[in-house]
Formats: C-alpha cells, sequence, structure tokens
C-alpha cells in the first residue's frame, strides 16, 4: 500500500517486542511513539530503504502501467464502466492519469509481501519522519493481523474499499499524533514539504484537461478517499471503544462501504444484502466479472449530477448493490441494482437514481424500479462522455465533516449510534460549527478559547437536539 500526503485484540497490545531490535539511525525515537501511540509492540525490526526521488517515482509510475493483456483489458472494461455512470470525462486516459497523481504524491510505502519500507529521498526531513510514522503503522498491523490474509478476504470491491479504509485510517490517525509531537516549526516544515510542487520528475505528457470531457476529479477523490473517510471512521471506534475497538476492527473488518460512508452502520452491525448480479437479456455478453455496487459507488455516481446532501441521503439508504458490464451491438454497458433496508429507502434510492439518469445525456441510462430493487443500466458514450458539473471533492468534504462531527459527539456524550449519525447530519448545516472546526484545523496549535468555545457551545446543542428525538430518529 500507499500513502499519499496529503477484545481479543486488547490482549495483542501486550505482545512483547523482539530482544533484537535494530533500527537505522533516527529511526528508533519514531518506532518508539509508534508502537506506543498504537499500543502494539513491533515483534522485530522493519528494514526501511531510502531511494532517490527519480527511482522511486519511475518504480511508482510502472505500478500504474497496463503490462498484460489481462490487466488493458480491466483498464479497458474501468474506462467504459466510469464514462458511462458519468464518473469521468471522454477525453481521460485512465492509466495517465492515474500516473500523474502518484508522481511526485507518493512519499513512501510498506511491502507487505517483503515487509520493508521504501522511502522516497534519502534524508530524515520532518516529511518524511511523518511518513515513515505512517508505513511503520502499516508494518504493526501486518506483524498483528497479517495483512496480506486481510486483504485477500476482501474479495469484492466493497469489502476491498472497507479494509483498505481501516488500514489508511488507523494509519494516518498514528501519523498525525506523530505531526502533533513534533514542534510547530517542524510541523510547518513537514507542512510544506508535503504541498511543494514536485520538480525532480519532469511531467509525462500533455497536462490533463479541466473541460467538461477531460474532468477526472473522481480519480482524486478515490485516490484520496481511504485517507479522509478512513482516519474518520477509526476515529469514531477509538472513541467509542479506544484501542481495542479499533484492533476490533482488524479482527472483524467491516464489511461493505456502507460502513465507512456511515460508520454507524458497522456500530450497529447493519447487516447489507448481497444481491445476485444483474440478469442479462438475450444478445448481452457479459464483459468481465460481476462485482459489487457499494453505498460509495452510489455517492460518487450521483453527487456530480445533484445536490451531495441528497446523494448522501441516498448512499445512507444503500442495503446492498450488485453490477455487471455487458457488450451488446458494439456498445459496452454497466447494469446494476440496488436495494434500500425499508421500502423507503429504496424509494429514495429510486428517486435519486431517476433524477441522475435525467441530468445525463437522453438515452445514456435507464432506471427501473422492480419492487424494491432499482435497476439501473448505464452505456459509454465514449468521448463524448461527461463528469458532471458538481464538484465531487466537494462531496467528499460533506462527507468527511459529517463524520468527524460523529466522531467528536462521541467526545461530549455516551450517545446511540443513531443520535450520533444525526449530530453528524445536522452539523453539515451548522456554519457556525463548520467555520469554528475549520479555524481550529487551520493551526498548528491548539485552537484559541473563542473557537473552542464555539465547537463546545455547538456541538452540545447538536447532540441536545438529537437526543431530544429519542425514537424519531430513522432507523
Amino acid at each position: 500500500m500507499v500513502v499519499v500526503i496529503g477484545g481479543l485484540a486488547g490482549g495483542l497490545a501486550l505482545s512483547q517486542p523482539s530482544s533484537n531490535q535494530s533500527w537505522p539511525n533516527g529511526i528508533g525515537p519514531i518506532a518508539a511513539f509508534v508502537s506506543k501511540d498504537r499500543g502494539l509492540a513491533f515483534l522485530h525490526s522493519v528494514p526501511i530503504h531510502f531511494q532517490a526521488p527519480k527511482a522511486f517515482d519511475k518504480q511508482i509510475a510502472s505500478q500504474d502501467q497496463a503490462d498484460t493483456p489481462s490487466e488493458r483489458a480491466d483498464v479497458r472494461r474501468l474506462s467504459a464502466q466510469y464514462r458511462a455512470l458519468g464518473l469521468i470525462g471522454g477525453s481521460v486516459n485512465l492509466v495517465g492519469a492515474q500516473t500523474a497523481l502518484d508522481s511526485g504524491g507518493v512519499l513512501a510505502y510498506y511491502s507487505d509481501a517483503q515487509k520493508d519500507i521504501t522511502v522516497r529521498g534519502t534524508t530524515l526531513t520532518p516529511a518524511t519522519k511523518v511518513t515513515i510514522a505512517h508505513e511503520m503503522t502499516h508494518a504493526l498491523q501486518d506483524q498483528h493481523f497479517n495483512l496480506t490474509k486481510l486483504d485477500n478476504r476482501a474479495d469484492t470491491s466493497d469489502k476491498s474499499f472497507a479494509m483498505t479504509a481501516v488500514e489508511e485510517g488507523d494509519a494516518v490517525l498514528t501519523q498525525n499524533d506523530y505531526t502533533g509531537s513534533l514542534s510547530p516549526a517542524e510541523q510547518r516544515k513537514a507542512n510544506a514539504e508535503e504541498n511543494a510542487p514536485d520538480t525532480s520528475t519532469p511531467p509525462s505528457g500533455p497536462a490533463p484537461s479541466a473541460g467538461p470531457t477531460g474532468n477526472s476529479d473522481y480519480l482524486d477523490v478515490t485516490s484520496a478517499v481511504p485517507y479522509v473517510l478512513g482516519p474518520d471512521f477509526v476515529l469514531v471506534l477509538y472513541n467509542v471503544g479506544g484501542i481495542p475497538m479499533i484492533n476490533g476492527a482488524f479482527t472483524h473488518p467491516p464489511a461493505s462501504e456502507l460502513d465507512i460512508v456511515n460508520p454507524t452502520a458497522y456500530l450497529l452491525g447493519q447487516r447489507t444484502r448481497d444481491l445476485r448480479p444483474p440478469v442479462l437479456s438475450s444478445g448481452e455478453k457479459r464483459d468481465g466479472a460481476p462485482d459489487t455496487f457499494g453505498a460509495f459507488d452510489t455517492y460518487m455516481t450521483l453527487s456530480g449530477r445533484m445536490d451531495a446532501r441528497s446523494a448522501l441521503a441516498a448512499a445512507d439508504a444503500w442495503d446492498g448493490g450488485s453490477m455487471i458490464q455487458y457488450t451488446e451491438a458494439g456498445k459496452t454497458c454497466t447494469k446494476f441494482d440496488v436495494v434500500g433496508a425499508t421500502s423507503a429507502q429504496s424509494n429514495v434510492l429510486s428517486a435519486a437514481f431517476s433524477a441522475w439518469a435525467h441530468a445525463l445525456p437522453p438515452q445514456q441510462a435507464t432506471v427501473t424500479q422492480r419492487g424494491q430493487t432499482t435497476d439501473v443500466v448505464a452505456c459509454d458514450p465514449g468521448s463524448s462522455g461527461t463528469a458532471g458539473t458538481r464538484s465531487r471533492e466537494h462531496a467528499l468534504d460533506l462527507i468527511d465533516e459529517r463524520n468527524t462531527n460523529i466522531a467528536s459527539a462521541y467526545l461530549y456524550a455516551n450517545l446511540r449510534p443513531r443520535a450520533a449519525l444525526c449530530v453528524g447530519d445536522l452539523s453539515i448545516n451548522d456554519p457556525t460549527l463548520l467555520n469554528a472546526e475549520n479555524t481550529a484545523n487551520s493551526s498548528f496549535s491548539a485552537p484559541g478559547a473563542s473557537v473552542q468555545k464555539a465547537i463546545d457551545s455547538q456541538t452540545r446543542q447538536l447532540i441536545a437536539t438529537c437526543e431530544a428525538r429519542g425514537d424519531q430518529l430513522s432507523p
């Protein structure tokens, strides 16, 4: 995995470290911090390799390339699917866009196959130390929970999304704690390094177009989402049950994107439905393997064509989804089914996808409601495809704000999950709270008294409002 800078488990924290640990110069204190902060002992030291930026970037870029016929077929199918759903513009080159995202943005990675860490650069700058703290957390995860086994068990895109969010969310929180242990001057240096434009490797090919057919902000969002919603999810767990509950997410992982989109679904143990793949009609030839169509897929698909709050309500209503691609008469199409947990939630999904299809070019998508199931068919428009007029980065910010405030609510009160969700939902419509939180988050020091007072006052007010609603809260 890579980092882009920007009960049973409780006993594991007592594991004894190996008596024969050797760390490179300057790494020992980082390892000690990570181990203490995460509550897990290193069972052995982790080899760390420092690579010159050009060599590192070349290695990362090679991982994005589609070198085999199977990989090229996957890229073709994925590109057609993204265009059909209106997620990317028709002129976007998927491999090129992903390579551009990764170039200079990946600062280090932990290999669960080689059990080592590779770092971009050869000196221990503040940003490099922060990055190593992140990757060392992955090494701890691997030593105690076996990341290869966990990732192999995540055999659908839905499960893989959820498992990656747990792994990265856990590492980001430890990384943030390490950053907080640095002096304000070092924090500023780390922030400046992480956000500085990379000039070591010249960009290859033309810059991606920002026009309607060149829009690829969906790719930016999907690259960032484990590092944004993952920490929100893990922080909810920590505020509810501490380190043992975080460890529990590795032994009993979240099962779907819904748990990450709405962490209270995980707290409630909500069991979503496994839907059979959509049925193909005569003349429709399956293209690739069936897969899931999750709550985050729902949110991203809808949010490019409608208000993000409406899209989030539909994603929260999701209770199961399946997808298949097919070809017919020279066209490549994506067919997916989604259901809600209740009739009312199924109707929310159906109405949202009907509005989405109406906002697409004529005949690109059709939506049919069949009982509680919404059937959607969308076909690849080719180079004329557009990604919608609404920002998916804004959509990610909205859900991040909601879930961050769900986590914060547990610092103020012992809430039922539905009340915590109510607090999160109300928070994204509370400009006083959001402005105060934005001020607090933009500083390298503790927020001022007036800012903290505003956060405390508004949060407690939302909690009181949600607790007063009691049984009126949606199931």
